[in-house]
């Protein structure tokens, strides 16, 4: 009976063991991500992170005035050659155009099909 208890009380304390160990290491994880979150929506960081976006918006910004130049200058050369600008895509186009694709697919798979 001796053994049984010994036995019974190696494993108590390899369980009281693990679990201390377990919890130590939650508390620390929690310590950890808690520290990771302070520093990442601290007010330190976010000033890195406007000026980010500052420069960004600046990028942004110079091509929307690069864009629009492009537009007016291929709107002259096409009136310089005698074309018509490009119609403007609506939605309904757009729908028109995707449908008439889809209704010709299928027929070329046919055709194919019939050839072999």
């Amino acid at each position: 009976m001796t053994i049984d208890n010994k036995l019974f009380e190696d494993l108590t304390r390899v369980a009281s063991g693990a679990a201390s160990v377990f919890a130590s290491l939650g508390k620390h994880l929690g310590e950890g991500l808690k520290d990771q979150m302070d520093e990442k929506f601290s007010g330190g960081s976010s000033s890195t992170a406007h000026e980010d976006v500052d420069r960004l918006q600046g990028v942004v910004t110079k091509l929307r005035v690069e864009q629009e130049y492009m537009k007016k200058r291929i709107e002259e050369l096409e009136a310089l050659l005698g074309k018509k600008p490009a119609a403007k895509a609506t939605k309904k186009s757009v729908v028109k155009a995707t449908a008439t694709t889809k209704a010709k697919a299928p027929a070329k798979k046919a055709a194919v099909k019939k050839r072999a």
